[in-house]
């Protein structure tokens, strides 16, 4: 049985290191890495791969970008499975179309999960997708991605401690850059910068980019720290690495770029920074979620109410890490009993804003999610927005009406003077709330399910429904809400 491993960027390359190694992707005799370089993503996947990065003995690689005839080599290498990366869903429709009958696994990163599905898969793609398999770099946060699917679909979690695991092997096997290691012989202590593209802002854009290296300089700054290290990530360019030295040599920062074929979590590990800063790149999440790592998102709240588009696939993303870095909103596993799942109602409802029809089945829970949370909508979801969702107490009593969690008054507001109703201080000049976690044990031993390669019968339709999907409080929202500073 041979398997086609689509591989994006090099984060998807990681999980798909990673979920080979927890066993939830076989380890077949037969596998073949794609990539296109073509894209500066994908020739960081090959320049990862030149570089000597180990791979499973069995792996080999092939790079679709510069061959005319990628569709005929697709098809004769006849692949029984192929896992599509997410991050690029052009390029994987055009794999799902060109690869026949092939049994279809879609791979996020962590990038894509907290998003509607891409537009780009077309419906007889979906309809042939049975598995997804997804970088869980928040224990407990549902994706969702593909959450029309419903039980017609099994998602298959690659856990946080598998994802580091593949990520230190990773680095060990390649040097830090030297600009780095001087660094850190001198003892000098380095505010690590993971970039991300800028979300479609329109004729904002360009002045945006430029008051973004501003404020990531001014973030190091406030920390004490005089030298930068920049990560590109899919998207950025040398424009912007530019722009970042050009504000760091203004406030006297040394600044250094780091290689492209790195992922975050290598190059994080290879800088071990006193600080890492990011408008909204995913492993600010799971280093947030495994304790011990000072973070800190930039420019959220800035760019949120500043998208071109009111249903933006990136608000999601956006909001998601907004809420978490920046206004304390506490992980599933933080989460108090009788809580309620306060960030997967947060998220659901920011999802379902943008894509109502796709996610219809999210209707009731994101209704009264946004009625009873005004923070929240004033927040994350614009009043034209809001307006043409039109939303009704009708749908809203859909759902189990929320329970007052504990140390809270009526309707599930605090307490004065309990813990909940006491601001908390923000961290540096513009950061927001910082509240550590730690991973429960119970995470770091549970066995991932491995996806069965057995033939089976493909779901012939989509289906609109989530079943089992727990509806937290919409009071918990307002327990942790605060009306932070524009970061």
């Amino acid at each position: 049985m041979r398997l086609l491993l689509h591989a994006a960027s090099p984060s998807g390359l990681l999980t798909l290191l990673a979920a080979t190694a927890a066993g939830v992707l076989p380890a077949s005799s037969d596998r073949v890495i794609v990539f296109d370089s073509r894209t500066a993503a994908g020739r960081g996947v090959g320049e990862a791969i030149a570089a000597g990065l180990r791979l499973p003995a069995s792996d080999t690689c092939l790079d679709l970008g510069p061959r005319a005839d990628a569709a005929a080599v697709v098809r004769s290498l006849a692949p029984s499975v192929v896992v599509l990366d997410a991050a690029a869903a052009a390029s994987a429709e055009r794999l799902a179309t060109t690869a026949g009958k092939a049994r279809l696994v879609l791979l996020d990163d962590g990038g894509r999960a907290p998003s509607p599905t891409p537009s780009q898969l077309s419906r007889r793609t979906l309809e042939r997708i049975t598995d997804l398999v997804f970088a869980e770099l928040i224990p407990g946060l549902r994706p969702v991605l593909l959450r029309e699917r419903g039980d017609t679909l099994r998602r298959h979690p690659v856990p946080l401690p598998a994802l580091r695991e593949a990520a230190a092997a990773w680095a060990g096997a390649v040097a830090a850059p030297r600009r780095i290691q001087e660094w850190r012989s001198a003892g000098e202590r380095t505010a690590l910068v993971l970039g991300t593209e800028l979300p479609e802002l329109g004729p904002l854009a360009e002045a945006e980019a430029q008051r973004l290296a501003g404020r990531l300089v001014d973030a190091a700054l406030d920390t004490g720290l005089r030298a930068l290290a920049f990560l590109p990530g899919p998207g950025t360019g040398r424009a912007d690495a530019l722009r970042l030295a050009e504000a760091a040599a203004e406030d006297g920062l040394a600044c250094a770029v780091l290689p492209t074929d790195l992922p975050a979590a290598v190059a994080h590990l290879l800088v071990a920074p006193a600080l890492t800063l990011s408008v909204d790149e995913p492993w600010l999440l799971a280093l947030r979620a495994h304790g011990g790592e000072r973070v800190q998102s930039v420019a959220t709240g800035r760019l949120l109410p500043r998208l071109a588009s009111l249903c933006d696939a990136r608000r999601p993303r956006l909001a998601l890490t907004d809420a978490v870095l920046r206004r304390g909103v506490p992980l599933p596993e933080e989460q108090e009993d009788g809580a309620g799942d306060t960030l997967q109602q947060l998220l659901d409802a920011v999802a379902f804003a943008v894509a109502p029809e796709r996610l219809s089945a999210l209707r009731p829970s994101a209704t009264r999610t946004l009625l009873h949370s005004p923070a929240l909508r004033s927040a994350y979801v614009p009043t034209r927005l809001a307006k043409s969702l039109h939303l009704d107490e009708a749908d809203a009593a859909a759902t189990p009406s929320p329970r007052t969690p504990p140390g809270s008054g009526p309707q599930g507001t605090p307490r004065a003077g309990s813990p909940t109703s006491q601001a908390t201080p923000p961290a540096g000049r513009r950061g927001g709330p910082s509240r550590r976690g730690t991973r429960g044990a119970a995470q770091d031993d549970a066995a991932p399910r491995s996806i069965p390669l057995p033939a089976h019968s493909t779901p012939r339709g989509v289906v609109g429904a989530a079943s089992g999907l727990a509806v937290g409080a919409a009071s918990g929202l307002r327990r942790w809400w605060q009306r932070g500073s524009n970061a």
